[in-house]
């Protein structure tokens, strides 16, 4: 059975001759750090000396941009970097997300504060490496940091998860690198990140969605955005990308289209359209509209179809696909972490998830799909073993069934997650214990 394979008619796809050029770019991505002790901002040569003597990275040389600010060539995992760091004030924007849980007194110290400093980079090809280095980079300059404001993305970020993303030998989600927006104007809602085109990555969006359904079309966005992370190349215009499998076995096969021409495949009016795009606004610029083929015929063809098609089916719970970059980082991340995990359930956690790599059948068995990762509730912790029930059915493993427990080593965790009365804790979210 190949890929495509529907027992359902296909709605009507539309297909659009008209062609757009797109023009690529890199944009800088700017970070701005706020210290817990404002006093730091004056002392340069303090800020200085952390960066000559920093342990994650090596400091190549000094030099100075035409503004007089001073520009640090690094070293770091055998590429070389540029950053540079002047002090600026600030204001929260309005629209940026607070991406982490912050007490409401760090929020007032956030707001009492009226200077950072800025540190701006350019990202190399390997972009979660560089948003990891800049991570770093702020954690030196400033060992306790109040807040960042990641500019690019449009987020405000916690200091206390930033220490700890610092310091781990591991880079951060994928989904740290850019925010999705969902902009509602009392008819429809449009989805848009923010973020990528620091890493050379086009921004991504959903015209024409819906109240009801924008959630379900976020997850296919999220996914596409964090793929294109590990892979940049994985999705040249009109091509293709193997998102998620659904619930009918169905594949799910997206694509891109410059903005300019989504605007021929929507309603005029839409929110998201011409009127909401140029100037102050942005969004004219590397950004292209998610859309989904059908059918092989469709690709062929280039028969484009909009996400709702299978808003049916988005609901009940799709697999989407991971890199085998991202199953590795979720799996070192979740390992690197697991003793918070143990405690948070020796200590009455509300619920404990874990997710395992379970062998797949033979007839499923490639080069690059030897394990399905799922879902398991934890029940007992030993030392080298943990005993968990399958709390959904395997596609690919037709041995065992939801409800199913058995006994595995903690080797074989990809992912965690822990439920509190008040969170939901990965091992992203670790900063959530202290709170």
């Amino acid at each position: 059975m190949g890929l495509f394979n529907f027992g359902k008619k296909k709605k009507e796809a539309i297909k659009v001759v008209e062609e757009f050029e797109i023009k690529k770019i890199k944009e800088r991505s700017f970070m701005l750090a706020i210290p817990k002790q404002p006093e730091e901002l004056k002392d340069i040569q303090l800020l200085q000396s952390r960066i000559e003597n920093a342990m994650d990275f090596q400091l190549l040389q000094i030099s100075q941009t035409e503004e007089g600010a001073p520009c640090h060539e690094i070293e770091y995992k055998g590429s070389t970097y540029k950053f540079v760091m002047y002090p600026e004030p600030f204001q929260i924007p309005q629209m940026f997300r607070i991406q982490h849980f912050f007490a409401d007194v760090d929020v007032e110290e956030i707001e009492k504060q009226k200077m950072g400093i800025m540190v701006a980079m350019d990202y190399s090809d390997k972009a979660l490496d560089s948003y990891h280095l800049q991570l770093k980079i702020i954690n030196t300059i400033f060992p306790e940091t109040l807040a960042a404001l990641d500019y690019s993305a449009e987020k405000v970020l916690s200091g206390t998860w930033l220490s700890y993303a610092a310091k781990s030998q591991t880079p951060p989600a994928p989904r740290y690198l850019f925010t999705a927006q969902a902009v509602y104007t009392g008819k429809d809602v449009w989805l848009h990140t923010h973020g990528l085109n620091r890493c050379g990555i086009m921004e991504l969006e959903v015209l024409g969605s819906t109240k009801d359904t924008y959630q379900n079309h976020y997850h296919v966005l999220e996914a596409m955005a964090s793929r294109l992370i590990d892979e940049p190349d994985a999705l040249d215009e009109e091509g293709v990308m193997y998102v998620a499998r659904l619930c009918n076995n169905q594949p799910l096969m997206a694509t891109w289209i410059p903005w300019q021409q989504a605007m021929g495949m929507v309603k005029k009016g839409v929110t998201g359209g011409p009127q909401d795009r140029g100037g102050d606004n942005g969004h004219d610029g590397y950004t292209g509209g998610i859309y989904v083929y059908q059918s092989p015929d469709d690709m062929d063809n280039k028969k484009y179809s909009h996400l709702s098609v299978y808003d049916n089916l988005l609901d009940k719970n799709p697999m989407f696909m991971f890199t085998n970059e991202e199953t590795d980082r979720l799996r070192t991340l979740a390992l690197e972490r697991v003793s918070y995990m143990k405690k948070a359930f020796e200590n009455g956690a509300k619920a404990v998830l874990l997710k395992v790599g379970l062998q797949v059948d033979e007839e499923h068995r490639t080069d690059t799909n030897q394990r399905e990762h799922i879902w398991f509730e934890l029940k007992s912790v030993a030392e080298n073993t943990f005993t968990a029930q399958l709390t959904q059915e395997p596609y690919m493993v037709s041995g065992m069934h939801e409800g199913d427990i058995g006994t595995y080593p903690y080797e074989d965790i990809t992912d965690w997650l822990v439920f509190t009365d008040k969170n939901r804790i990965s091992p992203d979210d670790i900063y959530l214990f202290e709170k």
